[in-house]
């Protein structure tokens, strides 16, 4: 893979050539960050699922559209159509056995497709795919690991 010696950050950002990790020289003693720079992997575009964080980090760890979700389903068969703007307080990571397919947490997210081909896998920061607040409580961080997320800091 080729390595970009003269990457610099995009103009429009105010940091000019003090961006995060300039001060590191490409042969510095900090042989993992140097193994990413020649080893790792340019990404020039991404995308994203979901304009909003909460239904784009569902369908980052489930790999479906948030409207997919079965707890917006759930509520989509009680309620009639959701708005898009509605699925978000419905986007959970929660199975829901009234809903085919409804094994969002059980079976087939990123954390359980990684712990099967022998990864350690873990969640840090914000989740937001739970009906409760946004604090990681005990509660919540056991809820996460039941979705199987092996390790949960917050």
């Amino acid at each position: 893979m080729e390595f970009y010696e003269n990457w610099s950050p995009p103009a429009h950002l105010p940091w000019g050539n003090n961006y995060p990790g300039a001060e590191y020289p490409l042969n510095s003693n900090l042989p993992w960050i140097n193994k990413l720079r020649n080893d790792g992997m340019t990404m020039s575009q991404a995308y994203a699922a979901s304009p909003k964080c909460g239904t784009s980090r569902y369908s980052t760890v489930t790999g479906r559209y948030a409207s997919r979700a079965s707890s917006a389903r759930r509520s989509a068969f009680r309620n009639g159509v959701n708005p898009v703007s509605a699925t978000i307080p419905n986007t959970k990571l929660q199975d829901q056995n009234r809903v085919q397919d409804g094994n969002d947490c059980s079976h087939s997210n990123i954390a359980q497709v990684f712990s099967k081909n022998s990864y350690v896998t873990g969640m840090v920061g914000k989740w937001h795919l739970s009906d409760t607040n946004n604090r990681l409580t005990s509660e919540v961080k056991q809820e996460i690991v039941s979705c199987g997320f092996q390790d949960v800091e917050a």
